[in-house]
């Protein structure tokens, strides 16, 4: 199925907080049908957007972000976890402008400046 609305068309770019809903979509979508129990936060200052439960009921807090590019250089914008999403134990899952969901592995990354 083909996204109806991208991230370049002008509604998207008048209101960014579009680009986060239909992120999020995405990811619940493909979630629900790798076999998982999605919900979704009601509170905007949560520091979660998904709650993923497998069959065994084991549960899943998910932060989902949108894949983000520099305008300079078009290098990735990279996003770390606040403390609160340490302590409770907080996965990112990243999806790109298009809506596709892109798994991210939580990594560390070596900074690319000098300090």
């Amino acid at each position: 199925m083909k996204p109806i609305l991208k991230y370049n068309d002008l509604k998207l770019r008048k209101k960014p907080s579009l680009k986060g809903i239909l992120a999020e979509l995405a990811v619940a979508h493909d979630c629900l049908k790798q076999g998982y129990f999605v919900s979704k936060s009601l509170d905007p200052a949560c520091p979660f957007d998904l709650v993923l439960t497998d069959d065994s009921g084991t549960s899943y807090l998910i932060d989902v972000k949108s894949v983000s590019r520099r305008k300079k250089n078009n290098s990735v914008i990279y996003r770390s976890l606040s403390t609160i999403q340490k302590q409770m134990k907080v996965k990112f899952y990243f999806s790109n402008i298009n809506g596709e969901p892109k798994p991210n592995e939580n990594t560390t990354r070596k900074r690319s400046r000098k300090i």
